[in-house]
């Protein structure tokens, strides 16, 4: 492959024409959007996709990520297959008329087991083929609702009684997933919860659980037995929200709003004359994400396009990172999505000796990229890295760089057809004031038959929604601007910027420049508490150089920032960032350490011959504050001290307990 030189990258900057997409949008939007969109709902969508070419291979799915040729799977393998059973499967792949049968027989037994449209479906699973069954089946019956099934078990028995869940599919007792025991821990919990349909496990009808797979052999494939007539504006699933602390928000998506969004992405994704259905996709992020569920799920399968699902964990099953460019190769992938710490992975892989010219642009988003990353991984595959922007309340995307146009490295492109997206000034309550100026910094709002009706619990809709020139807008709580272009650039998270002495600091100003150093990898800066001046920022980074020091790092800090305030007060070099099930940074945990370190520090100024083993110290998340540092002494302590410390922690604005 050919090396993209640096002149190529340093033409992508905000001077590059935008022509071509602006008349792009011109003319799909001189027809109605009724015009484009192909199924009402997920199940006519899917079932247009399937009708495009029946016999056509909908989803290829393997075990592992050198599994990916069917024939060269190792005898061990093939053997640990027979041995251990289904779930075991090395390889295998669907057909459209297949697919679509499958996904009628689980309505049908979802149907049979009491299921109404008004009914919640719960899904528990790593990326199986199953997977998209299971979700297509349920938005057919009832309510879809996938679930992260790396949450703490107690998260996820909040989230399934506030859905109310009546029937729970999820991975039956196999080895290496601890899956099944955490639904054993709180099934009991969950009033609501009727049946558990297990995906590779065992019947046992006297707890209410059935295996998956064989009784969904038992009903028809051709039709829904119950005879629904699914509407577009009926609530065809519930996905929750990111949220690092407490329950996550339920966000609830039409059928209406799914095939909007699936319509959205297509038309901004295909280019003209070419036929969208002949496309491969490489898919490595999870199902319980919008991401892989609508963007790179009902958008292809809605196209008869080709699924290869890549591992049950996607970008975290063994040897897939390692074998991602020969998958590509194998394949002819055209496209795949990806979050900024996967792109960062992959850019350690050697692809020098494979072929990559089928692969046409790849996507980031869940994320910003950092600029370097995004540098960096367009010289090596001189493919075209798009970046996207969506949230779950938008169902999915709601901007995404045009491949019409040259990249503008950092922006997170331009809004999808036929959706709306401003940068807002909002008043002194929250409420609309005016619609910012060309590259002023505001709120970002979107608005579109792609936007949610609104969370389930009616007590989060509360201030999330703006009145715009008689149009409704969701406030997405994100900074950022939009130049002169139309490309919308974000500034930053307005709950994460970094208060210092009343000084806003984007995390985003101390973050990129640090991650243009030679051997940095993934940076994140975070506010610190501080008794002074309430926040202060301190930096995390991982690095591939094991030579670098944090002298080295914090002079450049003071040299590349061009903000004093901005300058870390502290920079930590780990092995490994935290991160989300999707990949995103888990900037919470990072806080907690902060608030452990500012704990410790004022314990052993009280009590400096105290031994660390006489005291415990716990920091993390809480439903009711958010973050508690929860501390705990072995022996009794004096009333004077611990008054001392109460006065100590009280200068800072975290919530505390002292027992």
């Amino acid at each position: 492959m050919s090396i993209v030189t640096e002149a190529f990258i340093q033409n992508q900057s905000e001077d590059v024409s935008t022509s071509a997409y602006h008349e792009k949008l011109t003319q799909l939007e001189s027809m109605p959007f009724e015009h484009y969109i192909q199924g009402k709902t997920s199940y006519h969508a899917i079932s247009h996709g399937a009708k495009l070419a029946p016999n056509k291979v909908a989803i290829r799915y393997m075990l592992r990520g050198d599994y990916f040729n069917p024939d060269k799977i190792p005898l061990k393998a093939k053997i640990l297959h027979k041995l251990v059973g289904p779930v075991a499967c090395p390889y295998k792949e669907i057909s459209y008329q297949e697919l679509f049968g499958k996904i009628n027989q689980c309505a049908n037994l979802l149907h049979d087991l009491g299921v109404k449209k008004e009914d919640v479906v719960s899904l528990l699973l790593p990326n199986f083929m199953e997977t998209h069954i299971a979700l297509w089946g349920a938005e057919a019956a009832g309510i879809a609702n996938p679930i992260n099934p790396l949450l703490d078990a107690e998260v996820i028995r909040d989230i399934l009684n506030e859905v109310e869940v009546k029937v729970l599919i999820t991975l039956g007792d196999v080895p290496g997933n601890d899956i099944w025991k955490k639904v054993l821990s709180i099934k009991d919990q969950v009033p609501s919860l009727t049946k558990i349909l297990v995906l590779f496990g065992k019947t046992n009808k006297r707890n209410n659980t059935l295996n998956f797979e064989k009784n969904l052999a038992r009903y028809p494939a051709t039709d829904l037995l119950s005879r629904r007539q699914i509407e577009a504006q009926d609530i065809a699933s519930l996905f929750h929200t990111g949220g690092t602390t407490g329950t996550p928000k339920i966000a609830q998506h039409t059928h209406a709003n799914e095939v909007a969004n699936a319509t959205m992405i297509r038309l901004c994704l295909q280019e003209k004359n070419t036929d969208f259905s002949q496309e491969v996709a490489l898919v490595a992020l999870p199902l319980f994400h919008v991401n892989a569920a609508i963007a790179t799920g009902l958008t292809l399968l809605s196209q008869g396009m080709t699924i290869v699902l890549a591992g049950p964990a996607g970008f975290r099953t063994d040897k897939v990172v390692e074998n991602f460019f020969n998958m590509v190769e194998f394949y002819k992938i055209s496209f795949f999505s990806a979050v900024p710490t996967a792109i960062g992975a992959l850019q350690n892989v050697d692809s020098r000796k494979n072929d990559l010219s089928s692969l046409k642009f790849a996507i980031s988003g869940a994320a910003p990229i950092p600029v370097e990353t995004f540098k960096k991984f367009q010289q090596k595959t001189n493919i075209q890295l798009l970046e996207g922007y969506g949230l779950t309340e938008a169902t999915c995307a709601s901007s995404l760089t045009p491949r019409e146009n040259e990249v503008k490295v950092g922006s997170i492109g331009m809004r999808l057809p036929f959706s709306q997206m401003k940068v807002a000034i909002l008043d002194e309550k929250g409420g609309f004031l005016k619609e910012a100026k060309t590259n002023e910094i505001g709120i970002v709002v979107v608005a579109g038959a792609h936007v949610f009706p609104g969370y389930l619990s009616a007590k989060d809709n509360l201030g999330v929604w703006l009145d715009i020139e008689g149009d409704r807008y969701f406030n997405t709580g994100d900074l950022g601007r939009c130049d002169d272009e139309d490309y919308f650039w974000l500034t930053g998270r307005k709950k994460e910027l970094i208060i210092r002495g009343g000084h806003n600091i984007d995390p985003k100003s101390i973050e990129e420049p640090l991650a243009g150093i030679p051997g940095v990898e993934l940076v994140a800066a975070i506010a610190k508490p501080d008794s002074y001046a309430g926040e202060v920022p301190v930096v995390y980074l991982t690095s591939n150089d094991k030579s670098m020091t944090v002298d080295f790092l914090m002079q450049q800090a003071k040299a590349l920032i061009k903000e004093r305030a901005a300058i870390p007060k502290s920079i930590h070099i780990i092995d490994e960032m935290p991160v989300t099930a999707v990949g995103k940074i888990f900037k919470p945990q990072l806080v907690w350490w902060q608030i452990e370190e500012v704990v410790r520090t004022h314990v052993f100024e009280i009590w400096p011959e105290i031994n660390a083993e006489k005291i415990q110290l716990i920091v993390g998340k809480h439903k009711t504050f958010g973050c508690l540092a929860q501390i705990s002494f072995v022996e009794v302590q004096s009333q004077d001290k611990l008054s001392q410390l109460q006065q100590a922690l009280d200068k800072y604005a975290f919530k505390y307990q002292v027992s």
